[in-house]
């Protein structure tokens, strides 16, 4: 058969030229390749390499591929296309064209043609000059309109000049102005004389009359010397009906009771002053006064209200405030005096012989507060009784708005002073203000 190729032994075949002599493993594996070959598609030729033989067979692999029948196309579901709108091209913006400046060429500087110079026309001399300006005319001024006098005429008295300004000193920021008596400083003083007392925090308003003070005598140091917190009202009492005139003890502003209490002290010792050991600092050069020898004197008080006197007066034209209750009672508040002390007092002593111990802080805010009203309905004659009975009244508030507008009332009707001292530093002069309560250890102590 034509197609029968004559297969040579492996063991007698003899390597063509240009072959290479492959290693006996890989060659035993290449002649068992090419039997199975020849058995599987009967094409081995003689003298064939692999890599001749693998490409043949590739290309026949391809004819046949090419040969086969394609299988059967699938058909698509029917799918309803819309025409998409045609998308307009976006104009392109010019395309700037590159242009390459070349170098000029150069050219020698004596090569380089220059224009001719003008030629102008000779100006005579007598054309640049300038015409002469014109005199200025002569402005006689209006003397009625001006105040120039005419020719002939005096002149007007010049007016004076004004004043300069004379600088004015800087104001003090508390002015105090407390007034002492008529004869201080006098080598003989009449202890027996009686002296006006101005100035005072209530500016007198609450007042029918005048009021005129004395000096103090030993019996009233003493007196204030060996007062207790519960005799203390008396003492003052007993003093001030000895020591002043014009209004009664107890009818005196409870704002004009220290401011007068320093009144008296000052007449009759002028030369002795307030022993301070608290001494003061400066917060201005930070100078610390700590002598316990430190004093300070009445000049340098300044007693000052919580509400223009003026303003309570007018608030009031029958000398009390009025508001009712929720439950109908009328309330009238007072202004505070020294005689509502009284009853808080005598309530006092008789809290602490019944119950051994000092009220709470309510209680005696209530007691103070049962003080300055009149409630209608509480008029018992016996003002210890009448007072216990607001006391009651005050505690059994049920009314959040009783209490509001009655603490209100008092609050805004009570005159009430502050008493300040100015303390002057002696290194830089500024003035220190501090609150100074009245206290009657330091107020007889030095005397």
């Amino acid at each position: 058969m034509n197609n029968m190729v004559k297969q040579v032994p492996q063991a007698e075949r003899v390597p063509q030229a240009g072959e290479v002599q492959l290693p006996p493993e890989v060659a035993a594996y290449v002649n068992a390749a090419r039997e199975k070959s020849a058995e599987l598609h009967g094409d081995f030729q003689e003298g064939e390499t692999p890599a001749q033989m693998m490409a043949r067979m590739n290309s026949k692999l391809d004819q046949g591929a090419a040969l086969a029948p394609k299988p059967p196309r699938r058909k698509r579901p029917m799918v309803r296309q819309v025409p998409a709108q045609e998308a307009v091209p976006a104009e392109e913006p010019p395309k700037e064209i590159e242009t390459v400046q070349q170098p000029p060429e150069y050219v020698p500087a004596d090569r380089v043609e220059r224009p001719a110079p003008r030629k102008f026309p000779k100006i005579p001399a007598a054309a640049m000059q300038l015409p002469e300006a014109p005199a200025p005319e002569r402005h006689i001024p209006d003397p009625i309109l001006t105040g120039i006098p005419a020719y002939g005429q005096e002149p007007a008295p010049a007016p004076a000049p004004a004043p300069e300004p004379q600088p004015q000193p800087a104001p003090i920021v508390h002015q105090v102005d407390n007034s002492v008596p008529h004869n201080m400083g006098a080598e003989r003083r009449n202890y027996d004389a009686y002296s006006l007392i101005t100035a005072l925090p209530s500016k007198g308003l609450f007042y029918k009359n005048a009021v005129y003070g004395q000096c103090l005598s030993l019996e009233d140091i003493l007196l204030l010397s060996g007062a207790t917190p519960y005799d203390t009202v008396d003492i003052f009492d007993e003093i001030l009906q000895r020591r002043v005139k014009g209004v009664l003890p107890g009818e005196i502003m409870w704002c004009d009771e220290a401011y007068i209490f320093q009144w008296l002290r000052i007449s009759s010792f002028p030369n002795i002053g307030i022993p301070y050991p608290d001494g003061f600092k400066c917060h201005e050069c930070g100078y610390a006064e700590t002598s316990p020898d430190y004093q300070i004197s009445f000049k340098n008080m300044d007693f000052r209200t919580n509400i223009d006197p003026k303003e309570l007066v007018a608030s009031m034209p029958e000398g009390y405030f009025v508001f009712h209750f929720s439950d109908g009672r009328e309330c009238n508040v007072y202004p505070r005096k020294r005689r509502h002390d009284q009853p808080m007092q005598e309530w006092l002593k008789d809290y602490v012989a019944t119950y051994g111990v000092t009220p709470k802080t309510a209680h005696m805010q209530l007691s103070a507060t049962a003080a300055v009203i009149e409630i209608e309905g509480i008029d018992d004659p016996d003002e210890k009784k009448r007072h216990l009975a607001k006391f009651n009244y005050l505690r059994n508030l049920r009314n959040i708005d009783d209490y509001h507008i009655l603490f209100d009332s008092v609050n805004s009707h009570s005159l009430i002073a502050e008493n300040h001292v100015i303390h002057v530093c002696p290194v830089c002069g500024a003035k220190v203000d501090i609150v100074y309560p009245f206290r009657t250890d330091q107020y007889v102590s030095g005397i």
